[in-house]
């Protein structure tokens, strides 16, 4: 049985499936669909980019949620129902859910973002923006390459500095003073960004010397769109419409303070809700399964 396979869909398809899922979880506070939003990113993430989403994960949300759900609330007092007292200020039961839900929305919306740099490379961004906007698409495809290059090349730094050290005194210090591990650490950062300016310097001019900017560009790609791509891009704009659709008319309505209030699970509500597990799903079926 043939599956489809998200690697294949087009720039266009992968911007609509991208755009539509982080609208739908930035339209509305629901609960349930900001959860549904977070299961759907973590499933597809880790899918398609393995573990590291699982640490992304933890490293993210972690601080966010003790942040959000442990810290705000001893600040912000709004909402009916005290749990405890700090100082005489109430902890109130909304805050609390509140920062929850906030941090729920926001490690959604970076797994969003994590599976998109994964899936959508330079070159995808290239064809998706260079022809309306070629210094924005160059300007992102750059930015996503010169990130994963400044680690290597302080990782190439840092070992190299860390030879020279190599034995002695000065490798002690490193090891068991702050200070001088400051020292060190500023002087392998500033290695670093001579290093990234020469490297911008000698791409500008190689791009001056190529013609880059002198007269009217012209671009080649070997992206088609096929009867398939028409089919899912059909079918992710009807799903991801219908749900914010349903957000728009009130179906997930939700409001916290100064109590918390939520619209009941209505038949619209749960074919808005199954809409989105449609259409954010949708990239699993692409997986080989044995018949």
């Amino acid at each position: 049985m043939n599956w489809i396979d998200i690697t294949r869909w087009h720039p266009y398809v992968l911007l609509l499936y991208f755009a539509g899922g982080m609208l739908v979880t930035v339209l509305t506070w629901n609960p349930v669909l900001i959860v549904v939003s977070l299961l759907i990113a973590v499933a597809v993430g880790s899918v398609f980019c393995g573990r590291k989403i699982w640490k992304s994960l933890l490293w993210l949300f972690l601080p966010v949620f003790l942040f959000s759900a442990g810290i705000l609330p001893l600040f912000s007092h709004h909402g009916i129902t005290p749990l405890f007292y700090v100082n005489s200020q109430a902890v109130t039961l909304e805050s609390v859910g509140y920062g929850i839900v906030m941090s729920l929305m926001l490690a959604a919306v970076f797994l969003w973002f994590q599976v998109a740099g994964q899936l959508l490379d330079g070159e995808k961004l290239m064809f998706l923006f260079g022809r309306l906007f070629p210094t924005l698409g160059l300007l992102v495809s750059m930015v996503f390459r010169m990130i994963p290059l400044l680690r290597t090349r302080f990782w190439e730094i840092h070992e190299a500095q860390r030879g020279l050290l190599l034995p002695g005194p000065d490798m002690e210090k490193f090891l068991f003073g702050i200070p001088a591990r400051c020292k060190q650490y500023g002087r392998e950062l500033s290695v670093l960004i001579s290093w990234s300016l020469e490297s911008a310097v000698e791409t500008s001019l190689s791009m001056e010397s190529r013609g880059y900017g002198t007269g009217r560009r012209t671009s080649f790609h070997l992206f088609r769109i096929r009867r398939e791509d028409r089919v899912i891009g059909i079918l992710l704009l009807a799903l991801f419409g219908l749900s914010i659709f349903m957000v728009g008319k009130g179906c997930f309505e939700t409001a916290y303070f100064p109590a918390f209030r939520m619209a009941e699970m209505s038949r619209m509500g749960a074919v808005g809700t199954a809409a989105f597990l449609l259409a954010g799903f949708m990239p699993l079926l692409g997986r080989k399964r044995s018949i």
